[in-house]
C-alpha cells in the first residue's frame, strides 16, 4: 500500500495520490501534509473555534474541556472521524464517496488560514467567521485561499475530479451523496460540542463554582450553540442514523441545559 511519505520520497510534482482503495494511515498522512506546514502551524495558533462568538476563558482548558472540534486546525481531523463514524452506518455508502468525503473533511477549513504571506498571495483573508454570519464576500476569499493552499500542499497529486468533488462539498454544492454526509457529521460534532459545554456548566453550576470566566463562556456556548445546531441535526437524523443517536442520548442534557442555564 502506497502512503503519502512514500510519496514524499519519490518526489512531489508529478505522481497523483492513490484513489480510493487504500489503508487508514494514508488519510492521517494526507492531513499531516497540510497540518505540520508553516500555514498548518500558523492556523493552529489562530483563534479557538466558537472564540469569536463566545470567548476564550483559557486556550489550553477550553480544548481540555471541549475537545479537539474547537481547536481551528484538529477539527478538521475531528470532523473527518465523525464523518467516518456516519458513514459506516450508512448502508450501500460507495467507497468512493467515502473516500473523497474524509478528504475534504480533512482540508475543509484550510481556507481559514490567515498566514500573513496569504494577504500578498491571496488579496485577503477571514478567518473563523461565526455560524450563519459569513459574507458572500468572504465566501469567496476563503476559497481563493483554499484553491491557493490544496494548490501548494497537495498540487497535481489529486485528480482534478478528485479535488473538484472536494471543492463542492466545502462550498456546499456537492450532489447529495456527497454534500449531505459530511454537513450531517460537522454539525452533529457541533452539538456534540454544545452538550458537552452544557453538561460542564451544570457541573459547575451544581457545585457553585459561578463566578468565573469559564463557567459563563460554557453555559453560554452550551445554550446557543445546542439551540441554534439541533434543528440542523434533527432534519439530518432523518435520513442518517449517528445524528438520531446523538439526538436521542443527549435530549435529557439538552432539556437540562435549555431549562437550567438558558
Amino acid at each position: 500500500m502506497t502512503l503519502i511519505t512514500e510519496i514524499y520520497e519519490g518526489g512531489l510534482a508529478e505522481k497523483q495520490y492513490p484513489s480510493f482503495n487504500v489503508g487508514e494511515g494514508y488519510y492521517k498522512d494526507f492531513f499531516d501534509v497540510y497540518a505540520q506546514s508553516e500555514y498548518g502551524i500558523y492556523q493552529r495558533g489562530q483563534q479557538l473555534r466558537y472564540e469569536v462568538a463566545f470567548g476564550c476563558y483559557d486556550r489550553e482548558q477550553m480544548v481540555l474541556d471541549l475537545g479537539d472540534d474547537v481547536d481551528p486546525v484538529d477539527h478538521m481531523l475531528a470532523t473527518e472521524r465523525t464523518f467516518v463514524e456516519l458513514m459506516q452506518l450508512v448502508k450501500g455508502a460507495s467507497p468512493e464517496d467515502i473516500h473523497i468525503g474524509r478528504l475534504a473533511a480533512l482540508v475543509h477549513d484550510i481556507g481559514e488560514c490567515m498566514h500573513p504571506s496569504l494577504v500578498k498571495k491571496c488579496g485577503a483573508v477571514v478567518g473563523d467567521i461565526p455560524h450563519g454570519k459569513k459574507t458572500p464576500e468572504q465566501r469567496a476569499a476563503e476559497m481563493n485561499v483554499w484553491d491557493t493552499l490544496m494548490s501548494e500542499c497537495h498540487g497535481k497529486r489529486l485528480s482534478e475530479s478528485d479535488t473538484l468533488q472536494m471543492r463542492q462539498i466545502v462550498t456546499h454544492e456537492a450532489r447529495k451523496e456527497l454534500g449531505e454526509p459530511f454537513d450531517a457529521a460537522h454539525d452533529t460534532n457541533s452539538l456534540r460540542v454544545g452538550l458537552r459545554a452544557g453538561e460542564l456548566a451544570l457541573q459547575a453550576l451544581r457545585a457553585g463554582d459561578t463566578q468565573n470566566e469559564r463557567f459563563e463562556e460554557l453555559r453560554t456556548i452550551g445554550t446557543v450553540v445546542c439551540r441554534v445546531i439541533v434543528g440542523n441535526v434533527e432534519r439530518y437524523a432523518q435520513e442518517f442514523i449517528l445524528p438520531d443517536r446523538v439526538l436521542t442520548d443527549g435530549e435529557a442534557l439538552f432539556n437540562e441545559i435549555q431549562a437550567e442555564l438558558g
